[in-house]
């Protein structure tokens, strides 16, 4: 074909391509495109030809949208990409601007489709969406507004927006860059400040809700995450507003709203986010198919929302469902894959849970296989890491003390190298030393108790102590390994339930013979059992369940730490062994010696080089809670006030989420209380504690240890604010201070000295508010209370030998005569057993 006729065939699809976009005459179309594929035989190079292919690319388009085929795209992709190359400069009259403008946004949105029905994968997929991508940034500033160009459509340029924005977020989904979702939420912003027509600002506002949530998710952002919330709640009202139709997005609104709510509690533990998330969640997997529809992000956020709602609830059948959704979301995840890890320890966790549920092995056998896989994937940080091999660990050890490890389990959930497993105990020591770690002892969690119900609290330490009891049992008796075994199962079960609660004193018993009467002629070996056993019954003496004190000190005098034990030589862990025997003596018997003793343990200690750092803190204020003792009887405030800062300034350097900020407090609040009593005696002002933490603060902050000393921090805690409230004459904060000590007296053992002691509170407190308050009513309300409370006292004393024998029965006493007086029906009763206990306590 010579060039002229192909010029002419070209010339002739011009006239025929102008016609069909003044008339829409199908039959033009056909014609354009006839002489257009004529003339592209044998094109040329010149300007005009440069023209001529955007024309043919724009026909291809009409031509796709009648039949969309990929081979359409394609040559409308090629055409047009060849004439914006080849369109010479624009003059000064903007000669092309017209042709570059049509060429550069058709451009775009052929590159869009062309990534959108690509079928293609990997790279190719990516390589395609980053065109589209570049394609639309080039065509950005061809796109006018009515403002800029009277020609101009404002369609144009938001479809542009929202079209760059939905691209950017295709590659966010692709490859996680949140650097893409942060230029998403740029142009849907832009869209949303072109004023859209009211029709199409629901859809806008969430295009950028999801805008938001992606760059949200990706850095746990916040703000972006609950300015997503607020984007995707005005999208619905404003459809619902317009009667806009939201049957296209309503679905991705509705999961995003819901995963807002669950990452800003799970992140930023914001109960009401928290209480959100259940509702949406429990309301989504209501629905029919919801959990197929769900993409692995949603269905790991959903099912983690679903066990902690049911775990809540007490819900079994709803945590087996999460269960399922962890396992499907596993098994889809490939190996190598990013998240592959915590989607493994996901299922991991949920099953070890709920096997202190149900105590079905095939849930620590799925665990233990499950965790063995994490193992082989790269972990987000260490610690998940650490806490794949601890599951791996526990799945095998369950399967192994119940007999059923089976030769396939030996295959899928190995046995953890040694020097591997030494190592990690070393870190574990070192994390616990310097402060790092801060081990959790407590029965529940403060902001996820379904999540990880199972793992806390008394039912997991019987469990466990009762399935490695029944193991050492079977050993061979009266050997060193099984006196070993019983060693460390002794110290371990007391070191996470230091309340003894597992451990009945039959067992107690049993364990500790086989300690003490094993190679009773090695003496490294019976220092070390007689040590164990020392400390073990110490800790049944705390807890109100002891045989006296005398046998704790024997066993620990045959430990060698008699020196220790009467304030002598010994390493720290001895001096703190000695503080904690010389301080319980000291109240329990009421022997001022020992109190001393335990000072003056608490003064040397200071010096020991050899004390970890997470352990400094809270020696420094018990020594300073001596030396305040001391100051105020000798009446010098001054050094009172040095120690109250001091410690203050103790807790204040730690960090905000160190537990050990509350046990500070504590002491603060009873070395607060003798510097106000003794600034009242000397006439000077007073000097109450700044930054007073709140109940629920306190609450919160006690949960993470183990019950007695959760009662030693809200019972101590309550009964200083009962102190200052008292003298404020502050209705309110007596009622709280009173909550605090109720709840410490539930928290003790029935047999533990702190319980007797809270009991002597409240019975007195009630006492005085049955005198005090003006409602007949609430009087003997609060009489009643204290009688009762005074009976249990009295009861727990057990008699004369006693040391608060006298106090319970003539508290009692004082209680029962007051209701003689005020009720004439049980006046000769009470009288009468008012005089028979106060002669039992005189």
């Amino acid at each position: 074909m010579s060039e002229e006729t192909a010029t002419a065939h070209a010339t002739a699809a011009e006239a025929a391509y102008r016609a069909y976009h003044e008339t829409f005459d199908p039959e033009q179309l056909v014609r354009a495109a006839e002489e257009f594929e004529e003339a592209f035989e044998e094109p040329g190079t010149d300007g005009a030809w440069a023209v001529w292919r955007v024309m043919f690319g724009h026909l291809r388009c009409f031509q796709y949208d009648e039949a969309p085929s990929a081979a359409l795209l394609r040559h409308a992709r090629n055409l047009l990409g060849a004439g914006l190359d080849a369109l010479p400069d624009t003059g000064a009259d903007g000669e092309q601007d017209g042709t570059r403008a049509i060429g550069h946004l058709l451009l775009a949105n052929v590159t869009r489709l062309r990534y959108e029905g690509s079928g293609a994968s990997g790279e190719a997929l990516l390589a395609l969406l980053d065109e589209a991508i570049r394609r639309h940034t080039e065509a950005e500033p061809w796109a006018r507004t009515p403002d800029e160009d009277p020609s101009g459509e404002l369609g144009t340029l938001l479809a542009l927006h929202r079209a760059q924005g939905h691209l950017l977020l295709e590659r966010n989904r692709l490859t996680a860059d949140v650097r893409a979702a942060e230029r998403a939420v740029t142009h849907h912003r832009a869209a949303l400040a072109l004023s859209p027509p009211l029709e199409q600002v629901p859809v806008c506002r969430h295009g950028l809700g999801l805008a938001l949530f992606a760059y949200g998710t990706g850095t746990q952002d916040r703000a972006a995450l609950e300015e997503a919330q607020r984007a995707f709640e005005t999208a619905f009202t404003l459809a619902r507003d317009t009667g806009v139709t939201t049957e296209p997005w309503a679905w991705e609104a509705e999961i995003r709203l819901a995963a807002v709510h669950s990452c800003v509690w799970m992140i930023w533990k914001d109960r009401a986010h928290g209480d959100a998330a259940m509702a949406a969640v429990g309301r989504l997997l209501a629905g029919p198919g919801t959990e197929e529809r769900l993409e692995p992000f949603f269905l790991h956020a959903f099912a983690s929302v679903l066990f902690e709602k049911s775990g809540r609830d007490a819900d079994g059948a709803g945590q087996d469902r999460a269960v399922a959704m962890a396992r499907r979301l596993a098994a889809e995840t490939p190996s190598g894959h990013p998240a592959r890890h915590q989607r493994l320890l996901l299922l991991a966790g949920f099953q070890q849970t709920r096997y202190y549920h149900d105590q079905d092995p095939e849930r620590a056998r799925e665990a233990g296989r499950a965790a063995a896989l994490a193992t082989a994937e790269e972990p987000a940080d260490p610690d998940a890491g650490d806490l794949a091999e601890m599951l791996q660990v526990w799945g095998r050890t369950i399967l192994e003390h119940r007999g059923l490890l089976t030769p396939g389990d030996e295959t899928a959930i190995p046995p953890v190298d040694a020097d591997r497993a030494r190592a990690f105990v070393a870190a574990m020591s070192e994390k616990l030393e310097s402060g790092g770690l801060h081990p959790y002892r407590g029965d529940t969690h403060p902001d996820f108790p379904g999540l990880v119900g199972g793992l806390l609290g008394q039912g997991r330490r019987d469990s466990d102590f009762a399935l490695l009891y029944t193991s050492w049992c079977a050993m061979e008796t009266g050997t060193r390994s099984r006196a070993r075994v019983a060693a460390d199962l002794l110290t371990a079960t007391l070191t996470v339930d230091p309340d003894a609660a597992a451990i009945s004193e039959e067992q107690r018993d049993t364990l500790i013979e086989a300690i003490v009467e094993t190679d009773k002629d090695d003496p490294v070996w019976q220092r070390h059992a007689h040590r164990v056993a020392g400390w073990a019954l110490l800790r049944f003496e705390t807890a109100g369940r002891g045989r006296g004190m005398d046998e704790v000190v024997a066993h620990l005098e045959r430990a060698g730490l008699g020196g220790a034990v009467t304030g002598g030589a010994g390493d720290f862990t001895d001096a703190l062994l000695g503080i904690e025997v010389r301080l319980h003596r000291g109240q329990a018997e009421g022997t001022a010696d020992d109190l001393e003793a335990a000072g003056e343990i608490q003064r040397r200690l200071r010096d020991d080089r050899t004390l970890p750092p997470y352990l400094a803190p809270l020696v420094e204020a018990g020594r300073l809670y001596f030396q305040v003792g001391e100051a105020a009887a000798r009446a010098d405030l001054a050094t009172v006030d040095r120690c109250v800062a001091r410690v203050a300034a103790v807790r204040e350097a730690l960090a905000a989420d160190d537990p050990t900020r509350t046990e500070l407090w504590v002491y603060l609040t009873t070395m607060s209380l003798r510097r106000e009593g003794l600034a009242a005696q000397l006439g000077s002002p007073p000097a109450p504690l700044p930054d007073v933490p709140t109940v629920e603060d306190l609450r919160r902050g006690s949960l993470s240890f183990h019950r007695s000393h959760r009662a030693w921090i809200l019972g101590e805690s309550g009964a200083g604010r009962l102190a200052t409230a008292w003298l404020d004459e502050d209705p309110a904060m007596v009622a709280e201070a009173l909550e605090l000590v109720e709840e410490a007296h539930e928290l003790s053992a029935p047999d533990a000295e702190a319980r007797l002691r809270y009991t002597g509170i409240l019975a007195a407190v009630h006492e005085s508010l049955a005198r005090m308050l003006p409602g007949p009513a609430a009087r003997e309300e609060h009489l009643d209370r204290a009688i009762g409370l005074f009976e249990e006292a009295y009861e727990a004393v057990g008699g004369p030998e006693h040391r608060l024998h006298a106090s319970a029965a003539l508290g009692l006493a004082r209680a029962c005569r007051e209701r003689a007086a005020r009720r004439p029906r049980l006046a000769s009763r009470d009288r009468r057993r008012a005089l028979a206990l106060g002669l039992d306590g005189l």
